[in-house]
């Protein structure tokens, strides 16, 4: 509901009328207006709907219990550190609507989460060494101390909800009714808490009204500690064990601390953590802060802090390599292990995408050169031989289906070669690319989902454990969870890099079920084919591109469950494979839309160029129309569902400064100060 400007209304302050002038922002409980004659002060006004007799009594109690906190003068000017209020507001018939309180210049103060990453940082025209972050880190810690001193908390304290000037590094808290606030005869509680920032004890119950100088206290230290550590929160870091959760709240909750002196069973840190460069002194405070509720004080962490933060202390000295590096006295700098690091990564990336390139040429030249001599072969026996002529449909078609299918068959042989997807089905050896991964939390299961067993595996997997390991990719993309979805897809490849490769022989094979299929054949060609494939399925349930042949035909039935089985398991043997992705999509059309469009979109996020995606669009809108009309407006709809799905996956992952990120011991190190995860890693 829009909110009525009053600006140019007159309210009462300390019994005087004042005018208002511009209204500045309008929130949830109340909108802040400037005042025409005071200008070093504004006024918030409480919207009717929400309850003012509660809030009346609650502002009371701050004006009767102020913290220590004055205004802090600076190159000439005043700079306020607490929008605490200054006296009630009353509309004319002498009625409590809001509070006044000192105005902050808000164009001179920054939120305390962009110096949290050295990129956003210097974008924003600020320094991120580490002597800035220790003395904003002291000066959140002394203001928190002040207020604890009179008996209020913050609760919901985090880098978003925290200010800082850009010249001086005091801090400036913001939105203080919203406190936890110690009244005369009771306590008025806070009303919003952050999961990523919640106490262990609290994880799941949220803070009661007595509770939060512990909940303070665990939140500053996060804080601290992210600052002082590149961003990093203390709750990340690589499991050692399935039993370790993969979000943060619930690594909270479990006390999945992977950072203290003494090393976790069950999580390792971050390789490009600072942490083992920091002073004992320091890790002394985390460890009690994120390993027990007997925390330290914000007075303990601001005596600490201030002793670092100061220049004639000497504690912190610029680094001997890079000018712009500070580090611990005594203590290796932490900045320049990082670059190392993430340096190193960035070449082994490099070096693996650079092999990763000549093995897709080698294989494809060695597959050209193989049906070049079969084509040779079939020409002197006076046979028409078609190297790669692959027909889309099953050993139960209709009579006369093969011949509807020439047409189609021709364009996908045809484009085929051209998408990435035909790499990973002409390919005995499935290319299992490294990505960063985080979090997999499965939502609902689809609506219908086959559990037939098509092939036994060796090992002992069979159908539902094959999707067990695909769908958490599927369920990622289609909630939109950046986080998720990299490291359900990490999960996926991880997987896969342990199967076997297929076999030598399986390929020649697989050419030699193909060429059953010449312009002409009738069907019994056909069962002919899908038997062959399906024999070299059975002694190679690895070998993906016979997987994907099969399942490409079973679709023209069409037998939507058996085409999904084969997909699937084409994908738990070699996940990079668009082509198996966007039939697993195709198979889905009637079943479940969303899970369509969601295989459609990780179908187009394997490709590597747009036009492999409108390739894919292409073919299986013609394999589709082969199957019914209503089939291809179906897939039309679930392909424009599928570019939405991937731009609010992009979205997610640009705007995941604060995730739950983990580091990687290789590539996937990233060079902006949060963890990518790894296949090690959640």
């Amino acid at each position: 509901m829009a909110t009525r400007d009053r600006s140019g209304h007159r309210v009462l302050i300390d019994g005087q009328q004042i005018r208002l002038a511009r209204l500045v922002k309008s929130g949830g409980a109340g909108s802040i207006y400037l005042l025409a004659d005071r200008p070093d002060s504004v006024v918030k006004l409480y919207h009717p709907s929400i309850d003012r007799a509660e809030y009346a009594e609650k502002i009371s109690a701050m004006l009767k219990l102020r913290p220590k906190l004055e205004p802090r003068s600076f190159s000439g000017r005043q700079q306020v550190q607490i929008a605490w209020p200054s006296a009630p507001v009353l509309d004319s018939g002498r009625r409590f609507i809001g509070f006044a309180m000192p105005l902050l210049d808000l164009e001179a103060t920054c939120e305390l989460e962009v110096m949290l990453q050295a990129r956003q940082a210097e974008a924003a025209g600020l320094n991120p060494s580490l002597g800035v972050k220790m003395t904003l880190a002291a000066n959140l810690a002394t203001v928190v101390a002040a207020l604890h001193h009179e008996g209020h908390y913050v609760v919901d304290m985090k880098p978003v909800n925290l200010s800082f000037y850009r010249d001086s590094l005091y801090i400036a808290l913001l939105d203080c009714d919203g406190f936890s606030i110690r009244g005369r005869t009771r306590r008025f509680p806070a009303g919003q808490f952050t999961p990523d920032y919640l106490a262990p004890e609290f994880q799941g119950l949220g803070v009661r009204a007595g509770d939060g100088q512990s909940q303070d206290l665990f939140a500053l230290a996060v804080i601290v500690f992210r600052l002082l550590n590149f961003g990093i929160h203390p709750f990340t870091g690589r499991p050692k064990h399935d039993k370790v959760p993969t979000d943060i709240p619930s690594r909270i909750r479990h006390w999945h601390y992977a950072y203290g002196q003494t090393a976790n069973p069950l999580i390792a840190p971050s390789p490009i953590s600072g942490h083992e460069a920091m002073p004992a002194t320091l890790r002394e405070l985390f460890d009690r802060a994120f390993t027990g509720t007997d925390r330290p004080s914000a007075a303990d962490w601001a005596k600490q802090l201030t002793a670092y933060a100061r220049r004639d202390a000497g504690l912190l000295i610029v680094c001997d390599k890079k000018a712009e590096h500070q580090h611990f006295k005594g203590l290796p700098c932490a900045s320049c292990a990082r670059e190392d690091m993430l340096a190193r990564a960035k070449r082994s990336s490099s070096q693996r995408r650079r092999t990763r390139q000549r093995r897709r040429q080698q294989t494809r030249r060695q597959t050209r050169a193989h049906a070049r001599t079969r084509t040779k072969a079939g020409s002197t026996s006076g046979g028409t031989t078609t190297a790669r002529t692959t027909a889309r449909t099953t050993n139960t078609a209709r009579p006369g289906a093969l011949a509807t299918l020439v047409t189609v068959v021709a364009v996908v042989v045809a484009v085929g070669l051209m998408v990435k997807s035909c790499t990973s089905t002409d390919t005995p050896t499935p290319e299992n690319t490294a990505r960063q991964t985080s979090s997999p939390v499965e939502r609902v299961q689809p609506k219908r989902d086959p559990v037939e067993q098509i092939v036994k595996v060796e090992g002992g997997a069979d159908a539902a454990a094959m999707r067990s390991t695909v769908l958490p990719v599927v369920h990622a993309m289609a909630d939109g969870d950046s986080a998720r979805y990299r490291l359900a897809m990490q999960s996926l490849e991880r997987q896969a890099v342990q199967h076997p490769r297929p076999q030598p022989e399986s390929l020649s094979a697989y050419y030699d079920s193909v060429q059953m299929l010449k312009p002409g054949s009738d069907d019994t060609a056909l069962e002919q084919s899908n038997e062959a494939l399906a024999r070299i399925i059975e002694r190679d349930p690895f070998a993906n591109f016979a997987l994907v042949e099969l399942a490409q035909r079973k679709l023209l039935v069409p037998d939507a469950a058996q085409a999904r089985a084969l997909y699937v398991q084409a994908l738990w043997a070699s996940p990079d494979q668009p082509r198996a992705w966007y039939g697993v999509g195709v198979s889905y059309l009637t079943d479940d839309p969303a899970m369509a469009a969601a295989c459609i979109a990780i179908a187009y996020k394997q490709t590597r160029r747009d036009t492999e995606g409108e390739i894919l669009r292409t073919v299986f809108q013609m394999l589709s129309g082969r199957m019914g009309d209503d089939r291809r407006e179906r897939l039309a709809a679930a392909d424009k569902q599928a570019h939405a799905m991937i731009d609010a996956l992009d979205t997610a992952n640009a705007g995941s400064g604060d995730a739950s990120t983990n580091a990687t011991t290789d590539a996937a190190v990233t060079d902006d100060g949060s963890d990518a995860p790894s296949v090690s890693d959640d």
